[in-house]
């Protein structure tokens, strides 16, 4: 997780939305890198390196996929039941607001895996 010495004075449910949006950044990102390695390794000389990392991909993505849906709605009723608590103009909210409304997230929640 990246440390900005701001992050240190957020408490609370500010807190817990900073943390899910970074997760949910970081796990979206990677799911797109493995989703996009696993069509590269298709292609590729199918050695057992490659064999065993497209299983490891393939075991992986789902996973991911589940953790981000976990994530979505998780930081979709903290931002509904948030109230005064959550400032709308914060970094970390507007970012949940991103990520939860980008076109990855409405069209890709359903059908992540392979």
């Amino acid at each position: 997780m990246d440390h900005n010495p701001g992050d240190e004075s957020l408490t609370g449910l500010e807190r817990s939305l900073m943390i899910k949006a970074m997760t949910l950044k970081r796990l979206v990102g990677d799911h797109r890198l493995f989703k996009s390695e696993i069509k590269t390794l298709e292609k590729a000389a199918q050695t057992i390196s490659v064999l065993q990392r497209k299983e490891f991909l393939r075991k992986e993505i789902p996973r991911m996929a589940e953790e981000i849906a976990t994530l979505n709605a998780a930081l979709t009723k903290m931002m509904a039941n948030g109230g005064d608590q959550l400032d709308p103009s914060g970094k970390y909210h507007k970012m949940a607001e991103k990520l939860l409304w980008s076109k990855y997230a409405l069209l890709n929640v359903y059908n992540m895996s392979i």
